[in-house]
């Protein structure tokens, strides 16, 4: 029960039940979530997934200074359609990804969508590899690659603060809010992204 392997088998069981059978998703997820004495990395990955589903229905709390020092608070942005992405200089799928979440920016930022990044890279270690980055590296990499909107930065990686909420487990990772605040699909992926944000922008 208290195997440190059991938080990926049963976020990979979860998964699975969320698409297959809600009721058993969210009957297990809580009944996990209480565990804490038994598996507390367990309990807290059942709890981020419940807080994904409850973002459907009540708006998300989501506040912090990004790494170039603005200050970010999304219930100031409803009214908005806003994509938060979870993302990571190293990760070569997220880079991938990242000319087509530019195009859709460019597309439609002036008709009321925003982003905002959620960085998982590494603060630099006593001697510092090629993948590590600063705040500071961070916020010219976003800077010096078309990505002018705001970016969580705590150099946590996988421990990042976020993805520890909400149970990320793989980049990219994103959720679509429409201009409630309501969390609408965390699929809004490649093809997918554009007509999402299209019909909540009522275009």
């Amino acid at each position: 029960p208290g195997s440190d392997r059991r938080k990926f088998a049963e976020q990979q069981f979860l998964g699975v039940a969320a698409r297959a059978n809600p009721a058993v998703f969210e009957a297990r997820a809580r009944r996990l979530a209480a565990e804490k004495a038994a598996n507390a990395d367990v309990a807290q990955m059942a709890a981020g997934l419940l807080s994904i589903g409850e973002a459907k229905h009540t708006p998300m709390e989501l506040r912090f200074t990004a790494a170039d020092g603005r200050e970010v608070d999304l219930a100031k942005l409803r009214v908005k359609v806003v994509l938060v992405d979870f993302w990571a200089t190293w990760c070569k799928p997220c880079l991938d990804e990242m000319p087509n979440v530019k195009r859709v920016y460019q597309a439609y930022h002036d008709k009321g969508f925003e982003i905002i990044g959620i960085s998982f890279d590494k603060a630099p270690g006593a001697t510092p590899r090629a993948m590590e980055k600063t705040a500071a590296q961070v916020a010219e990499f976003a800077q010096a690659n078309g990505m002018p909107w705001p970016h969580h930065y705590d150099g946590q990686h996988w421990n990042n603060a976020f993805g520890r909420r909400f149970a990320i487990n793989s980049i990219p990772a994103v959720f679509l809010f429409d201009k409630d605040g309501l969390l609408v699909t965390t699929d809004a992926k490649g093809e997918s992204l554009e007509p999402a944000v299209r019909r909540l922008l009522g275009l």
